[in-house]
Protein backbone atom coordinates (compact mmCIF):
# COMPACT_ATOMS: atom_id res chain seq x y z
CA UNK A 1 0.00 0.00 0.00
CA UNK A 2 1.02 3.40 -1.07
CA UNK A 3 1.78 5.71 2.21
CA UNK A 4 -0.46 8.22 0.44
CA UNK A 5 -3.48 6.23 0.27
CA UNK A 6 -5.55 4.84 3.43
CA UNK A 7 -9.16 3.21 3.49
CA UNK A 8 -12.30 5.11 3.73
CA UNK A 9 -13.09 4.67 7.27
CA UNK A 10 -9.24 5.42 8.56
CA UNK A 11 -9.00 8.80 6.64
CA UNK A 12 -8.78 11.55 8.33
CA UNK A 13 -11.76 14.28 7.17
CA UNK A 14 -12.06 18.03 7.24
CA UNK A 15 -14.83 19.45 8.00
CA UNK A 16 -15.17 21.09 4.77
CA UNK A 17 -14.72 17.60 2.33
CA UNK A 18 -18.53 16.43 2.60
CA UNK A 19 -21.42 16.34 -0.02
CA UNK A 20 -21.02 18.99 -2.99
CA UNK A 21 -17.32 18.27 -3.44
CA UNK A 22 -18.13 15.29 -5.08
CA UNK A 23 -19.95 16.90 -7.43
CA UNK A 24 -17.21 18.78 -7.77
CA UNK A 25 -14.72 16.44 -8.77
CA UNK A 26 -17.25 14.76 -10.77
CA UNK A 27 -17.80 18.11 -12.67
CA UNK A 28 -13.94 18.31 -13.40
CA UNK A 29 -13.35 14.40 -14.79
CA UNK A 30 -15.96 14.75 -16.88
CA UNK A 31 -14.47 18.43 -18.72
CA UNK A 32 -11.57 16.80 -18.55
CA UNK A 33 -13.07 13.51 -20.70
CA UNK A 34 -14.85 16.55 -22.86
CA UNK A 35 -11.94 18.31 -24.01
CA UNK A 36 -9.52 14.84 -24.80
CA UNK A 37 -11.84 13.09 -26.53
CA UNK A 38 -12.52 16.41 -28.96
CA UNK A 39 -8.79 16.65 -28.73
CA UNK A 40 -8.22 13.38 -30.55
CA UNK A 41 -11.49 13.56 -32.86
CA UNK A 42 -10.74 16.30 -34.30
CA UNK A 43 -7.58 14.87 -35.41
CA UNK A 44 -5.13 17.31 -33.79
CA UNK A 45 -1.26 17.18 -34.09
CA UNK A 46 0.35 13.91 -32.58
CA UNK A 47 2.72 16.04 -29.90
CA UNK A 48 -0.33 18.06 -28.78
CA UNK A 49 -2.12 14.50 -28.47
CA UNK A 50 0.68 12.64 -26.75
CA UNK A 51 0.71 15.96 -23.99
CA UNK A 52 -2.82 15.22 -22.83
CA UNK A 53 -2.09 11.67 -23.08
CA UNK A 54 0.48 12.74 -20.38
CA UNK A 55 -1.50 14.32 -18.31
CA UNK A 56 -4.17 12.41 -18.36
CA UNK A 57 -1.82 9.39 -16.95
CA UNK A 58 -0.22 11.48 -14.50
CA UNK A 59 -4.08 12.57 -13.22
CA UNK A 60 -4.76 8.46 -13.44
CA UNK A 61 -1.09 7.75 -11.83
CA UNK A 62 -2.07 9.94 -8.51
CA UNK A 63 1.00 12.38 -9.30
CA UNK A 64 3.48 9.69 -9.68
CA UNK A 65 4.69 11.79 -13.03
CA UNK A 66 7.73 9.84 -13.38
CA UNK A 67 5.66 7.06 -14.39
CA UNK A 68 4.47 8.91 -17.84
CA UNK A 69 6.34 10.23 -20.38
CA UNK A 70 6.34 13.88 -21.18
CA UNK A 71 5.04 14.16 -24.89
CA UNK A 72 8.16 15.83 -26.03
CA UNK A 73 10.45 12.83 -25.94
CA UNK A 74 8.48 10.33 -26.90
CA UNK A 75 9.38 8.25 -29.94
CA UNK A 76 6.00 7.93 -31.29
CA UNK A 77 5.45 12.20 -31.57
CA UNK A 78 7.17 12.60 -34.55
CA UNK A 79 5.31 14.21 -37.19
CA UNK A 80 4.58 12.30 -40.07
CA UNK A 81 4.21 14.78 -42.49
CA UNK A 82 7.45 16.54 -44.34
CA UNK A 83 9.13 19.14 -42.29
CA UNK A 84 9.46 22.97 -43.68
CA UNK A 85 11.82 22.54 -45.71
CA UNK A 86 11.16 19.70 -47.66
CA UNK A 87 12.78 17.17 -46.09
CA UNK A 88 10.72 14.36 -43.37
CA UNK A 89 9.38 10.96 -44.24
CA UNK A 90 7.40 11.72 -47.36
CA UNK A 91 9.72 14.27 -48.93
CA UNK A 92 13.59 13.02 -49.91
CA UNK A 93 15.96 15.64 -49.61
CA UNK A 94 19.01 16.20 -51.25
CA UNK A 95 22.56 15.57 -50.62
CA UNK A 96 24.28 18.43 -48.29
CA UNK A 97 28.10 18.55 -48.88
CA UNK A 98 30.86 18.97 -47.07
CA UNK A 99 34.41 19.56 -47.63
CA UNK A 100 37.03 17.57 -47.28
CA UNK A 101 40.26 18.03 -46.09
CA UNK A 102 42.70 20.09 -48.22
CA UNK A 103 45.62 18.50 -49.19
CA UNK A 104 49.23 20.56 -49.64
CA UNK A 105 48.06 21.76 -53.11
CA UNK A 106 44.68 22.22 -51.93
CA UNK A 107 41.27 20.65 -53.35
CA UNK A 108 37.49 21.59 -54.17
CA UNK A 109 36.28 17.90 -53.79
CA UNK A 110 33.51 17.32 -51.72
CA UNK A 111 32.03 14.17 -49.80
CA UNK A 112 28.17 13.42 -50.37
CA UNK A 113 26.31 13.29 -47.03
CA UNK A 114 22.89 13.31 -46.67
CA UNK A 115 20.60 15.27 -44.31
CA UNK A 116 19.29 13.68 -40.87
CA UNK A 117 15.77 13.38 -41.85
CA UNK A 118 16.56 12.11 -45.44
CA UNK A 119 15.39 8.36 -46.27
CA UNK A 120 18.77 7.77 -47.42
CA UNK A 121 20.38 7.74 -44.17
CA UNK A 122 20.79 8.75 -40.73
CA UNK A 123 22.93 11.77 -38.70
CA UNK A 124 22.27 14.49 -36.38
CA UNK A 125 20.94 13.42 -33.44
CA UNK A 126 18.35 11.21 -34.95
CA UNK A 127 15.28 12.73 -34.48
CA UNK A 128 12.65 12.64 -37.29
CA UNK A 129 15.45 10.43 -39.18
CA UNK A 130 15.11 7.75 -41.33
CA UNK A 131 15.71 3.73 -40.52
CA UNK A 132 20.03 3.23 -42.07
CA UNK A 133 18.06 0.14 -43.97
CA UNK A 134 16.77 2.95 -46.51
CA UNK A 135 19.94 3.55 -47.74
CA UNK A 136 21.37 2.19 -50.69
CA UNK A 137 23.31 -1.37 -50.16
CA UNK A 138 26.73 -1.69 -51.45
CA UNK A 139 27.66 -5.18 -53.43
CA UNK A 140 31.44 -5.87 -52.60
CA UNK A 141 33.39 -6.13 -55.91
CA UNK A 142 31.48 -3.03 -57.96
CA UNK A 143 31.29 0.51 -57.49
CA UNK A 144 28.34 1.72 -55.37
CA UNK A 145 25.49 4.51 -55.57
CA UNK A 146 26.44 7.09 -53.47
CA UNK A 147 25.57 7.29 -49.93
CA UNK A 148 25.73 3.36 -49.76
CA UNK A 149 28.94 3.41 -47.66
CA UNK A 150 28.48 5.26 -44.29
CA UNK A 151 31.04 8.52 -44.44
CA UNK A 152 34.01 7.35 -42.78
CA UNK A 153 33.87 3.73 -43.37
CA UNK A 154 36.14 1.56 -45.94
CA UNK A 155 34.15 -0.57 -48.31
CA UNK A 156 34.22 -4.11 -47.93
CA UNK A 157 35.92 -6.47 -50.30
CA UNK A 158 34.55 -9.80 -51.40
CA UNK A 159 35.32 -12.49 -49.42
CA UNK A 160 38.96 -14.12 -49.79
CA UNK A 161 39.71 -17.65 -50.74
CA UNK A 162 42.79 -18.97 -51.68
CA UNK A 163 42.62 -23.00 -52.09
CA UNK A 164 46.51 -23.60 -51.37
CA UNK A 165 49.05 -25.55 -52.80
CA UNK A 166 47.73 -28.66 -51.48
CA UNK A 167 50.57 -29.11 -49.06
CA UNK A 168 48.54 -30.80 -46.61
CA UNK A 169 47.26 -30.38 -42.85
CA UNK A 170 49.93 -29.03 -40.39
CA UNK A 171 50.90 -31.70 -38.22
CA UNK A 172 49.24 -34.24 -39.96
CA UNK A 173 52.30 -37.05 -40.21
CA UNK A 174 53.44 -37.61 -36.89
CA UNK A 175 57.12 -36.81 -36.14
CA UNK A 176 59.83 -39.95 -36.44
CA UNK A 177 59.78 -42.21 -33.87
CA UNK A 178 63.33 -41.74 -31.54
CA UNK A 179 64.80 -45.73 -33.22
CA UNK A 180 64.19 -43.80 -36.59
CA UNK A 181 67.10 -42.67 -37.23
CA UNK A 182 67.53 -41.93 -40.60
CA UNK A 183 63.84 -40.29 -40.99
CA UNK A 184 65.33 -38.02 -37.85
CA UNK A 185 68.47 -37.06 -40.52
CA UNK A 186 66.38 -37.11 -43.40
CA UNK A 187 63.97 -34.07 -41.95
CA UNK A 188 67.12 -32.37 -40.22
CA UNK A 189 68.65 -32.11 -43.11
CA UNK A 190 65.76 -30.32 -44.47
CA UNK A 191 65.76 -28.48 -41.88
CA UNK A 192 69.11 -26.93 -42.25
CA UNK A 193 69.42 -26.88 -45.86
CA UNK A 194 66.81 -24.22 -45.82
CA UNK A 195 67.73 -22.27 -42.84
CA UNK A 196 71.31 -21.88 -44.39
CA UNK A 197 69.41 -21.14 -47.61
CA UNK A 198 68.11 -18.69 -45.72
CA UNK A 199 71.25 -17.17 -43.83
CA UNK A 200 73.25 -16.25 -47.18
CA UNK A 201 73.01 -19.12 -49.32
CA UNK A 202 70.38 -19.50 -51.94
CA UNK A 203 68.43 -15.99 -51.09
CA UNK A 204 71.31 -13.71 -50.77
CA UNK A 205 70.08 -10.24 -51.72
CA UNK A 206 66.88 -11.38 -51.20
CA UNK A 207 65.59 -9.89 -47.56
CA UNK A 208 61.92 -10.55 -47.32
CA UNK A 209 62.39 -14.13 -49.24
CA UNK A 210 64.76 -14.25 -46.17
CA UNK A 211 62.43 -12.94 -44.02
CA UNK A 212 59.29 -15.27 -44.93
CA UNK A 213 61.41 -18.60 -45.24
CA UNK A 214 62.77 -18.26 -41.13
CA UNK A 215 59.05 -17.67 -40.53
CA UNK A 216 58.21 -20.35 -41.84
CA UNK A 217 60.92 -22.56 -39.85
CA UNK A 218 60.06 -21.14 -37.23
CA UNK A 219 56.76 -22.96 -36.96
CA UNK A 220 54.61 -20.73 -35.18
CA UNK A 221 51.43 -19.89 -38.23
CA UNK A 222 51.32 -16.25 -37.48
CA UNK A 223 50.01 -14.23 -40.16
CA UNK A 224 52.70 -11.97 -41.40
CA UNK A 225 52.16 -8.24 -42.88
CA UNK A 226 53.36 -7.98 -46.51
CA UNK A 227 54.83 -4.21 -47.42
CA UNK A 228 52.59 -3.04 -50.61
CA UNK A 229 54.25 -0.32 -50.54
CA UNK A 230 57.63 -1.87 -51.26
CA UNK A 231 56.00 -4.54 -53.31
CA UNK A 232 54.28 -1.81 -56.12
CA UNK A 233 57.72 -0.12 -56.38
CA UNK A 234 59.98 -3.57 -56.56
CA UNK A 235 57.67 -5.07 -58.97
CA UNK A 236 56.64 -2.79 -61.80
CA UNK A 237 54.42 -5.52 -63.44
CA UNK A 238 52.44 -4.70 -60.69
CA UNK A 239 52.06 -1.18 -60.53
CA UNK A 240 51.25 -0.80 -64.07
CA UNK A 241 48.13 -3.78 -62.92
CA UNK A 242 47.50 -1.47 -60.05
CA UNK A 243 47.12 1.32 -62.44
CA UNK A 244 45.39 0.15 -64.93
CA UNK A 245 42.67 -1.16 -62.81
CA UNK A 246 42.29 2.20 -61.43
CA UNK A 247 41.65 3.85 -64.52
CA UNK A 248 39.08 1.51 -65.21
CA UNK A 249 37.39 2.21 -62.61
CA UNK A 250 37.34 6.22 -62.72
CA UNK A 251 36.31 5.63 -66.30
CA UNK A 252 33.38 3.94 -65.10
CA UNK A 253 32.53 6.44 -62.29
CA UNK A 254 32.55 8.95 -65.05
CA UNK A 255 30.16 7.57 -67.10
CA UNK A 256 27.67 6.75 -64.67
CA UNK A 257 27.38 10.44 -63.18
CA UNK A 258 26.69 11.58 -66.53
CA UNK A 259 24.15 8.73 -67.34
CA UNK A 260 22.83 10.69 -63.67
CA UNK A 261 23.15 14.03 -64.74
CA UNK A 262 24.51 15.11 -61.59
CA UNK A 263 25.07 18.86 -60.77
CA UNK A 264 27.03 18.75 -57.83
CA UNK A 265 30.44 16.64 -56.73
CA UNK A 266 29.67 13.16 -55.78
CA UNK A 267 31.73 10.62 -54.11
CA UNK A 268 31.03 6.71 -55.85
CA UNK A 269 32.28 4.05 -52.70
CA UNK A 270 33.56 0.79 -54.56
CA UNK A 271 35.85 -2.10 -54.16
CA UNK A 272 36.82 -4.94 -56.58
CA UNK A 273 36.95 -8.30 -56.76
CA UNK A 274 40.45 -10.52 -55.80
CA UNK A 275 42.41 -10.56 -58.65
CA UNK A 276 45.97 -12.45 -59.48
CA UNK A 277 49.19 -11.13 -60.22
CA UNK A 278 52.42 -13.28 -60.19
CA UNK A 279 56.15 -11.86 -60.72
CA UNK A 280 59.20 -13.94 -61.80
CA UNK A 281 63.16 -13.60 -60.54
CA UNK A 282 64.20 -11.45 -63.71
CA UNK A 283 61.62 -8.85 -62.86
CA UNK A 284 62.11 -9.53 -58.73
CA UNK A 285 64.86 -11.92 -57.55
CA UNK A 286 63.26 -11.14 -54.01
CA UNK A 287 59.53 -10.88 -54.52
CA UNK A 288 59.86 -14.03 -56.81
CA UNK A 289 61.07 -16.32 -53.80
CA UNK A 290 58.76 -14.03 -51.15
CA UNK A 291 55.36 -14.52 -53.17
CA UNK A 292 55.85 -15.98 -56.55
CA UNK A 293 51.94 -14.71 -57.15
CA UNK A 294 49.44 -13.21 -54.81
CA UNK A 295 45.96 -11.62 -55.02
CA UNK A 296 45.17 -8.12 -54.97
CA UNK A 297 42.48 -5.76 -54.62
CA UNK A 298 40.92 -2.69 -53.67
CA UNK A 299 38.75 -0.07 -52.35
CA UNK A 300 38.13 3.16 -51.87
CA UNK A 301 35.95 6.36 -53.27
CA UNK A 302 36.05 7.94 -56.59
CA UNK A 303 34.60 11.61 -56.42
CA UNK A 304 33.30 13.49 -59.37
CA UNK A 305 33.16 16.79 -60.16
CA UNK A 306 30.91 17.79 -63.10
CA UNK A 307 32.18 20.14 -65.80
CA UNK A 308 32.05 23.78 -65.19
CA UNK A 309 31.01 26.70 -67.51
CA UNK A 310 31.27 25.44 -71.15
CA UNK A 311 33.83 22.73 -70.34
CA UNK A 312 32.68 19.07 -70.94
CA UNK A 313 35.23 17.62 -68.81
CA UNK A 314 34.32 15.55 -65.37
CA UNK A 315 37.43 15.81 -63.25
CA UNK A 316 37.60 13.24 -60.25
CA UNK A 317 39.44 12.19 -57.51
CA UNK A 318 40.47 8.56 -56.55
CA UNK A 319 41.41 7.76 -53.49
CA UNK A 320 42.30 4.40 -52.40
CA UNK A 321 44.21 0.72 -50.44
CA UNK A 322 45.50 -1.63 -52.35
CA UNK A 323 44.99 -4.76 -50.15
CA UNK A 324 47.05 -8.17 -51.10
CA UNK A 325 46.56 -11.44 -49.88
CA UNK A 326 48.13 -14.68 -50.08
CA UNK A 327 49.19 -18.11 -48.37
CA UNK A 328 52.72 -18.45 -48.22
CA UNK A 329 52.52 -22.39 -48.90
CA UNK A 330 53.52 -25.24 -50.82
CA UNK A 331 53.44 -26.85 -54.32
CA UNK A 332 55.30 -30.35 -53.32
CA UNK A 333 55.04 -30.91 -57.47
CA UNK A 334 57.62 -28.20 -58.16
CA UNK A 335 61.46 -27.28 -57.91
CA UNK A 336 62.63 -23.71 -57.96
CA UNK A 337 66.12 -21.90 -57.61
CA UNK A 338 69.25 -22.71 -59.22
CA UNK A 339 69.10 -26.16 -60.22
CA UNK A 340 66.08 -26.76 -58.23
CA UNK A 341 67.33 -26.02 -54.83
CA UNK A 342 63.88 -25.66 -53.31
CA UNK A 343 62.32 -28.84 -53.60
CA UNK A 344 58.81 -27.82 -52.47
CA UNK A 345 58.19 -31.25 -51.94
CA UNK A 346 60.37 -31.10 -48.75
CA UNK A 347 59.24 -27.79 -47.62
CA UNK A 348 55.88 -29.65 -47.49
CA UNK A 349 56.65 -32.52 -45.74
CA UNK A 350 58.18 -30.33 -42.86
CA UNK A 351 54.49 -28.87 -42.91
CA UNK A 352 52.70 -32.21 -42.66
CA UNK A 353 55.26 -33.37 -40.24
CA UNK A 354 54.87 -29.96 -37.99
CA UNK A 355 58.24 -28.97 -37.87
CA UNK A 356 57.22 -25.83 -40.14
CA UNK A 357 54.18 -24.13 -40.67
CA UNK A 358 52.34 -22.20 -43.56
CA UNK A 359 51.43 -19.26 -42.80
CA UNK A 360 48.94 -16.00 -44.36
CA UNK A 361 50.01 -13.21 -45.62
CA UNK A 362 48.35 -10.10 -45.88
CA UNK A 363 48.86 -6.10 -46.08
CA UNK A 364 47.33 -2.67 -47.16
CA UNK A 365 48.82 0.62 -48.80
CA UNK A 366 46.99 4.18 -49.52
CA UNK A 367 47.46 5.68 -52.15
CA UNK A 368 45.33 8.82 -54.48
CA UNK A 369 45.32 9.66 -58.03
CA UNK A 370 43.96 12.18 -59.25
CA UNK A 371 43.11 13.23 -63.34
CA UNK A 372 40.08 13.97 -65.34
CA UNK A 373 38.19 11.79 -68.31
CA UNK A 374 35.27 12.76 -70.60
CA UNK A 375 31.77 10.95 -70.59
Amino acid sequence: MRPDLCRPDTCPRGSDDRGASFVEYGAVVLLVGAVSAAVFAVGAPERTAALYESALCSVESAGASDECTDGADSPDSAPDTPDADGTGPDSPASPEYADLPGDDEGTYFSVASYPAESPHGSGGDGEGSADSDDAPEFTPGEIGDPGSVPEGETPALPPFNDPGAGSGEHGSKDPPSPWNIFEQQRLGHYIAKYTAAAHGGALAGAPHAREYLLHFLGNTGESVDVPVDTLLDEVPSFQTAVDIQRRRLAQEAVDRAAEMGIEETTTFPFSTPWEAHATNSDESFDWYYSLGSWYYGQTGTITVQPPSGDSDVYTYRFESEVHVQKEYDWDPDKKVGPMGIFDQEELAELHRHGLAQEFGMEGSTSYTHDGASTP
